[in-house]
């Protein structure tokens, strides 16, 4: 699927280059290549004029539809925390409209569907209220839980989503941005030590700064596999516009225990878009690189399969976490914690 004539050309677009005239190909199937990795927004102006008409009817479409969207979540991202503020809780954005603007200067290139904000684990039921409020209502867990029962879930889950019936619009609120099994060192101290001042429209908001930012983009989208492009341009962006302090990026990646995500993220930035990886990782790439190029090769295979996973899929997909770390204190954590999150997804609505 890879080395099809439109994916051919979909990488070369990726990397800058103009290879052939887009007569040469299916473009719809190279519409539904960008659609799935959800990259439609990077295609130029002057790229999309050399489309058929049909083609390129669909293609505005598909922008200015994810452009609307975006300006309603920011807007509504502007709304919360103003009411925040109001009231002092302690909430950040992360990925949205913020990452957005930071990667590429606005807040509509790069897609997202919902709000991602994170909040203090103590401070969540005022931030659920506040919510409430504003008419959003408990998706995920579906479940009314007790107190025990909340102390259960967080043990193994690390957010809670709420949705807006008649926007729409999904909020998910995070008590921690990093999966609890993998990491060695805590994270608490880090991610709220890490925070930096950014306005959004007309209201102050903190964010992540850019050296825990391009780590959590990095491992976020290696937990996906990057089976959509879009996590990895990410990575590529950062890369080429954010002032990065990689060894201590790198040190704190070695800490944290997610190395070789960090290690797996450089490798398929380069691979798909070509970037330069920062010398400051080459001895770290040299001597991991058995492992690192193994979890690479599980990501090419999701990447050229279908976009829905299939169960061969999902048996890779636990074969690639296990490759996060080595021991086997992980990997009975890693059990554990699948049979857990099961649990909660089938008995307390989690998802």
């Amino acid at each position: 699927m890879l080395n099809s004539k439109e994916y051919l050309f979909f990488f070369d677009l990726l990397r800058g280059r103009n290879p052939y005239n887009f007569a040469d190909i299916d473009q719809n199937k190279l519409f539904e290549i960008f659609r799935r990795h959800r990259l439609l927004s990077i295609l130029s102006d002057e790229s999309i004029n050399l489309l058929e008409h049909g083609i390129a009817v669909r293609w505005r479409e598909a922008i200015r539809s994810h452009t609307l969207r975006s300006l309603q979540l920011t807007g509504v991202l502007e709304e919360l925390i103003g009411k925040v503020n109001d009231v002092k809780l302690n909430v950040f954005p992360i990925k949205g409209p913020v990452l957005s603007q930071r990667l590429f200067g606005d807040i509509g290139k790069r897609h997202y569907n919902d709000l991602d904000l994170v909040v203090k684990r103590e401070e969540l039921s005022e931030v659920v209220e506040l919510l409430e409020g504003m008419g959003y209502k408990m998706a995920h867990p579906s479940k009314v839980l007790n107190r025990a029962q909340w102390d259960y879930y967080f043990k193994y889950k690390k957010d809670v989503a709420l949705i807006n019936r008649e926007s729409e619009v999904v909020i998910e609120l995070h008590v921690e941005i990093f999966r609890q099994e993998l990491i060695r060192a805590p994270e608490v101290t880090l991610t709220w030590d890490a925070l930096v001042d950014k306005t959004i429209g007309t209201v102050p908001l903190k964010c992540l700064d850019l050296n825990i930012s391009f780590l959590y983009l990095l491992y976020h989208g290696g937990q996906h596999q990057y089976f959509r492009l879009f996590w990895l341009k990410d990575i590529a962006e950062a890369l080429d516009r954010w002032d990065l302090d990689h060894s201590r990026i790198l040190r704190y990646a070695a800490d944290m225990g997610v190395d070789r995500l960090l290690g797996l993220g450089l490798l398929l930035s380069e691979e798909f878009f070509g970037s330069k990886i920062p010398p400051e990782y080459a001895d770290y790439l040299k001597r991991n690189k058995s492992v690192v190029l193994k979890l690479k090769n599980i990501c090419m295979k999701r990447i050229s399969g279908p976009e829905r996973e299939s169960r061969s899929m999902k048996i890779r997909r636990y074969r690639f976490v296990l490759l996060l770390q080595p021991g086997p204190r992980y990997f009975v954590s890693i059990l554990t914690n699948i049979f857990h999150r099961w649990y909660i997804r089938r008995r307390l609505g989690g998802f």
